[in-house]
């Protein structure tokens, strides 16, 4: 079973997701501004439209986004 779970900080979210052992996910991201990656091995593959996808393998992911994703 995949989680997800996001928080709303001041200027910025946070986004954790993880992925069971033995499973990859893309993980599809709002391109507004940069998404930094806190924790976990998750790998930038690409743009699709306004997202950047990011490849992650089975653990604990945490992203940090500009809080502009929302408009």
């Amino acid at each position: 079973l995949i989680r997800s779970s996001w928080e709303r900080h001041r200027n910025a979210l946070t986004l954790t997701v993880q992925i069971p052992v033995n499973t990859t996910a893309h993980i599809y991201l709002k391109s507004a501004g940069v998404p930094r990656v806190q924790q976990g091995t998750a790998v930038n593959i690409k743009t699709d439209g306004d997202y950047t996808v990011y490849q992650a393998g089975s653990g604990v992911h945490v992203f940090e986004l500009n809080s502009d994703v929302l408009s």
